[in-house]
């Protein structure tokens, strides 16, 4: 799994680490401190430099997240948990109201596009 935030790396580490997830995670993480102007840039370049052939898959709980998925024409599947506002999500195709349903979503996806 990948970062894409516009959060600071300081902040983004912490977080990671908290909740002790930062183990799942692929380096580098990609933040505005890297001088990358927002998640379409940072997603852009997961794109081109680390995920190439394979899929890539945008998770969200934010419209910006959304957006940068569809401007790199990638999918992307919606929480309706985290910082999402409700509704935010209700006529997106995949989307997840609790974390434990994304990987179930992922292998819909990975099924679809095969």
């Amino acid at each position: 799994m990948l970062v894409a935030s516009n959060g600071k790396i300081d902040y983004i580490e912490a977080i990671l680490n908290s909740k002790d997830i930062k183990k799942y995670f692929t380096y580098p993480i990609v933040t505005i401190d890297n001088m990358i102007r927002g998640k379409n840039d940072i997603v852009r370049y997961y794109k081109e430099t680390i995920s190439k052939n394979n899929l890539l898959i945008m998770i969200g709980d934010r419209e910006s997240d959304m957006i940068a998925a569809i401007e790199n024409g990638i999918p992307f599947i919606g929480c309706s948990f985290g910082f999402s506002e409700n509704n935010e999500f209700k006529d997106l195709k995949w989307r997840v109201n609790r974390f434990s349903k994304i990987p179930c979503i992922i292998r819909t996806i990975e099924k679809e596009l095969r």
